[in-house]
């Protein structure tokens, strides 16, 4: 057989779930034509399916040497980097998968959202364990020397501490100006309406298959007067970052790898 049927002979295979059987198709089917990027691909995703995280990663590494912008291969390989508990590298692949699934709307869009909140959230919890460790021996180090500080100098460590802490302080909630009326999350990709009220893009389009007005105003909305809003979406982002525990109401951080 030819690389084209034995990508389809591996296609049939992974649909019936027989994900080792793909593998040794897809894999064969490489051998005949070793630079097809799909085929590296559709492999890495069996290898997912059977959580060989190490193969995943093998496998869009290689992807993405044919195709660096392959949405799939970056989305993959993320989840493997995040499976190996390399947050901040699989948030930085997980990125360009975004930003190349809002290039070409790729429906993959919100499960790349996800993965991505997923590594920013876990990458900020081993960072702010790291600097919780190291301010409470701090503030037990000058503790011992509190008395010979004066009360001025005092008042200022307990204010330089406290704003050390802020940005890892979850009492707080996300600007509701930063979130979406209809998902309730911090926007990811915010449209701006006739109204003036900005909506997940998603949720708004969504939204506008049942009803045909604007969720706030009940005014007639159609999909094409959307626009984007890059201005709420940097801003919303920008405090994201800033403020990466929120990630956590974006998705659940240990529910398991799909």
């Amino acid at each position: 057989m030819d690389a084209g049927a034995l990508k389809s002979r591996g296609n049939e295979l992974y649909q019936r779930g027989k994900f080792g059987a793909a593998i040794e198709a897809y894999t064969e089917a490489i051998t005949c034509d070793p630079r097809w990027t799909a085929l590296y691909v559709n492999r890495a995703l069996c290898h997912m399916k059977k959580r060989e995280w190490s193969c995943v990663k093998r496998d869009c590494e290689t992807a993405l040497h044919f195709d660096r912008n392959n949405v799939k291969a970056l989305y993959m390989l993320g989840l493997a980097l995040i499976a190996d508990k390399k947050f901040t590298d699989a948030a930085k692949s997980l990125t360009r998968a975004l930003e190349e699934a809002r290039e070409s709307g790729d429906v993959i869009q919100d499960d790349v959202w996800r993965e991505l909140a997923r590594a920013k959230y876990l990458e900020w919890e081993l960072l702010a364990s790291d600097r919780d460790r190291r301010y409470s021996n701090l503030e037990s180090s000058v503790r011992a020397i509190w008395s010979s500080l004066g009360a001025e100098n005092a008042d200022t460590m307990r204010e330089v501490m406290s704003c050390a802490r802020a940005p890892d302080d979850r009492s707080s909630e996300p600007p509701d100006a930063f979130c979406c009326k209809l998902t309730f999350e911090v926007f990811r990709d915010p449209v701006i309406a006739p109204s003036g009220h900005s909506y997940e893009k998603f949720a708004i389009l969504q939204h506008l298959k049942i009803s045909k007005f604007d969720p706030i105003t009940r005014e007639p909305l159609k999909p094409e007067q959307l626009i984007p809003n890059v201005n709420l979406r940097n801003a919303a982002h920008a405090w994201l970052s800033n403020h990466a525990w929120a990630f956590a109401d974006i998705v659940r951080p240990n529910a398991p790898l799909e």
